[in-house]
Parts: C-alpha cells; sequence; structure tokens
C-alpha cells in the first residue's frame, strides 16, 4: 500500500481520502482541510495499521509495501 497523489479538497468538503488499485497495489491519497483533520499523517498511520491487520487477520502479504509520504 502507497499513500501518494493530490487528492483535490473540494468546497465545503474536509477530507477527500482516494484509493485505486492498480495489479496488486493499493495507492491511497488523502487530501484534508486543516478545520477538519488536524493530523492527515495520524490518520495515515492508522489505516496503515488496519490494512496491515487485515492483511494478517486474511493471511495475505502485500507484495509491495511502501512507507506513507508526506508532502
Amino acid at each position: 500500500m502507497a499513500f501518494s497523489g493530490l487528492p483535490i479538497v473540494p468546497p465545503g468538503a474536509g477530507l477527500n481520502v482516494t484509493f485505486a488499485s492498480i495489479n496488486t497495489a493499493l495507492c491511497i491519497a488523502i487530501g484534508a482541510a486543516p478545520e477538519a483533520v488536524h493530523e492527515p499523517s495520524r490518520l495515515a498511520e492508522l489505516m496503515q495499521r488496519a490494512f496491515t491487520e487485515l492483511q494478517t487477520e486474511a493471511g495475505t502479504t502485500s507484495p509491495t509495501t511502501s512507507k506513507s509520504r508526506t508532502p
């Protein structure tokens, strides 16, 4: 799983989470208004943990796991 991209947060929205799967990779991009999400990097960290836990419970592993990127 990789965190990347530049999602657009439209007016009136506080958070945009975009998912895209490419072959066996899952890419997630997080765009957040500071008023809505004070720590977007924490959100990314928690999502990474949840996906890792899901893979463990399912008995699968990711062929390529990337560290999250912080702009």
